[in-house]
């Protein structure tokens, strides 16, 4: 016997409009607008929301929110998925795309108009608030650093290689590739390797 699921969208506070062949959902005012809360009926505690994450008036920026209350399993997947046939090196079309730009116009879909960021961090992850990996425009990419100034940046802990043999791999001016590990006795030694 199969359990009935109820599956229930709630929009709240909103406004719909027809413009052209969008369909605008418009919250109302308030704190922190929610726009859609979706979920089903027998898991009242977990839910998929889209709200407003600013309270700032005359301000949007869109969240989008993966709760799950019931147990300690994942609360928000992003998958991409495709057909075996397409499983191909192509370094053009990655699987799954994150993208930062500057848009002209809203809703500007045309790319040649689309210029990219020089200056602000492209993506960032935080705790509740905090800081903990930045990635810059440039790049870099900083753990526990909000402005990465080099291609990796840390700060408040270490790097550790586990698997002995393993090192990091430089090259040599004549272009060689060299890999840099450390011995029994604490000594680093080098030894050559093919470049990746």
């Amino acid at each position: 016997m199969k359990a009935l699921i109820i599956f229930a969208v709630q929009i709240l506070n909103f406004v719909v409009q027809i413009n052209g062949q969008n369909l605008e959902l418009t919250a109302e005012p308030s704190v922190r607008e929610p726009i859609l809360d979706l979920y089903v009926g027998d898991a009242p505690n977990d839910y998929f929301s889209i709200l407003n994450a600013t309270s700032i008036p005359g301000k949007f920026a869109p969240m989008i929110n993966g709760h799950n209350g019931s147990d300690d399993r994942t609360a928000l997947y992003l998958l991409a998925g495709t057909l075996q046939s397409n499983d191909v090196v192509n370094d053009d079309f990655p699987i799954m795309v994150f993208d930062s730009r500057i848009s002209p116009q809203p809703y500007q879909l045309n790319l040649g108009d689309h210029l990219p960021l020089n200056n602000r961090i492209l993506f960032g992850w935080h705790n509740t608030g905090e800081s903990k990996m930045a990635l810059s425009a440039d790049g870099n990419l900083g753990i526990g650093v909000k402005s990465p100034k080099a291609k990796v940046h840390i700060a408040d802990g270490d790097i550790y290689l586990q698997d002995i043999g393993r090192g990091i791999i430089m090259k040599s001016p004549d272009g060689n590739c060299w890999r840099v590990s450390v011995d029994n006795g604490g000594s680093l030694d080098s030894s050559s390797v093919g470049c990746p």
